[in-house]
């Protein structure tokens, strides 16, 4: 979108309808606001990833890089 010629329509029109215009773009703000807080705040399903992390059995086995030191 060209915001230049945006701009320049804007500042066309009368001061009242460019106060139409402000309003306007205020409520799409708070529209997308409160669309973006609506998906953030959906419950996650639970067991969603189950049976796609697996850990390794010696996951908290001693590391071969710290044997000098043990």
């Amino acid at each position: 979108m060209n915001t230049d010629l945006l701009y320049e329509q804007i500042l066309l029109l009368p001061e009242d309808m460019q106060e139409q215009v402000a309003n306007f773009v205020g409520s799409l703000i708070e529209k997308a606001e409160k669309e973006k807080s609506a998906n953030n705040n959906k419950e996650r399903a639970h067991g969603f990833f189950k049976g796609m992390i697996h850990m390794a059995s010696d996951f908290d086995g001693p590391l071969e890089d710290f044997k000098d030191y043990m």
